[in-house]
């Protein structure tokens, strides 16, 4: 048998050729076409024995990732082209078209791929990140996530919840985009409904995400604290929630889109808060407190039972809350969060499940302990006018006498008072976030640059 080196230099040689011509690659390293007919065979048994995530699977892909950089150069394509063409590729779009929206041929593309290959049988992180983002862009393509479920409850059938913002005081007019929601006067954050997330075909499902990342994160995070390296912890989880708010957007502001808004939500928000809770014995203990009570409530579920679980989950939001604002944590959240909407917030998600399981005169009386009772009742009925966003051209509707409206498309706050004005070119009604720069209609198309 030739060496692995030597077979998959050949294979490097014929990448993106057809078969028959590897023959001549083969004989231009020395082999003849016996020689190379045996080794291929042996070669190919061996790794398909082995595996690809076998050591010799992962110095195969190595060999042929060195081969290719020596002769073609390192190859470029990035992980959203990539993940693109393979996404194509899986809902039976022509590869051809595919790779030629890259500007790639069979032999660019070929020795693109080996590279790729060779990462992510390298780096744990990438693999699962790809993995996520190819599933999510497969869904986007098709309507529907692999494996998504839609069993799971989170609020009752009977009731209809319409938000109150606590800042202006308007009742939520729209159905959000993302879990985040907004107020549509004043574009305050002011609630976190995972329903939305739930309820979106597309969406990957949140199990099948948390146990993916969590395959790579949790035997890091778990030796990280273990020597009580809270710097290694932090850097776990930052790569753990760059991935999740990549693959499951929902579950976040729409505002991840821009970069900023992300860098801030992650490295001065999440992170820091999961480092302050898992470094802190008094919250480790009454999250165990909690874990108990709350297998003991949902084993006999009532009203009786789901206020016990509220008062022992209001001394852990209490301390929660106490501790995020001793590291000055809350006020560092992008979207200026609050002690009073860290706990109104945490209420919010505490109800929906435990309505679903009570008779109409329970849940108002759980409503009424926690004082959301003015919240579950229609939503009213108010004018719209359409709205241009001039950040990326979405056409919207504004409800009547907002004053700042969020983008969910490109997640920029729009001021509706103070940067409204008429398109240059067709008239429609028009904002822009207050650094923008330059505006896109999204009923013409016109654009131009801000003086």
């Amino acid at each position: 048998m030739i060496p692995l080196t030597l077979y998959a230099a050949i294979v490097a040689d014929g990448a993106g050729r057809p078969r028959s011509t590897w023959v001549d690659c083969a004989s231009a390293r020395g082999l003849s076409p016996s020689q190379w007919a045996e080794a291929r065979q042996a070669w190919e048994d061996r790794l398909i024995d082995e595996g690809p995530d076998s050591e010799l699977g992962r110095d195969f892909l190595r060999s042929v990732y060195e081969a290719t950089v020596a002769t073609d150069g390192e190859p470029q394509l990035g992980l959203d082209d990539f993940v693109d063409i393979n996404a194509d590729v899986q809902t039976d779009v022509p590869p051809s078209t595919a790779k030629q929206r890259v500007g790639l041929d069979d032999r660019r593309w070929a020795c693109a791929n080996h590279a790729w290959m060779h990462r992510l049988a390298t780096d744990p992180w990438l693999h699962v990140h790809v993995r996520l983002r190819l599933d999510r862009a497969v869904a986007e393509r098709t309507g529907r996530a692999q494996g998504r479920t839609l069993g799971m409850v989170y609020g009752p059938a009977n009731l209809v919840r319409t938000r109150r913002c606590p800042t202006c005081g308007a009742l939520k007019v729209t159905v959000p985009r993302t879990a985040y929601v907004y107020c549509d006067y004043c574009a305050t954050l002011f609630d976190y409904d995972v329903t939305v997330v739930v309820h979106d075909l597309i969406a990957l499902d949140p199990t099948i995400v948390d146990r993916e990342i969590s395959s790579v994160a949790d035997p890091l995070l778990v030796a990280a604290k273990k020597r009580g390296d809270a710097a290694e912890y932090g850097r776990v989880l930052t790569k753990l929630y760059e991935i999740s708010c990549d693959v499951s957007p929902g579950e976040y502001s729409p505002r991840i889109k821009d970069p900023a808004y992300r860098h801030a939500l992650i490295h001065d928000f999440l992170v820091p808060w999961v480092l302050a809770t898992q470094f802190d014995d008094a919250h480790q203990a009454l999250t165990k407190e909690y874990y108990v009570a709350e297998k003991a409530a949902w084993a006999a579920p009532s009203l009786a039972s789901a206020l016990e679980l509220l008062a022992v989950s209001r001394r852990t939001w209490a301390h929660e809350r106490a501790l995020l604002e001793a590291k000055n944590i809350l006020a560092k959240h992008p979207d200026h969060v609050d002690g009073a909407m860290f706990e109104r917030t945490n209420v919010s998600i505490f109800v929906r499940p435990w309505l679903a399981m009570l008779d109409p005169a329970d849940q108002t009386r759980l409503l009424e302990a926690v004082g959301l009772q003015s919240e579950y009742i229609p939503a009213p009925k108010v004018d719209f006018a359409p709205l241009g966003c001039g950040q990326c051209g979405a056409q919207l509707q504004a409800a009547e006498g907002a004053r700042r409206v969020l983008c969910e498309m490109c997640g920029f706050i729009l001021e509706l008072e103070t940067r409204s004005f008429p398109c240059q070119s067709c008239g429609a009604r028009l904002s822009v976030p207050t650094n923008g720069g330059s505006v896109q209609c999204g009923y013409c198309n016109a654009s131009w640059a801000l003086g």
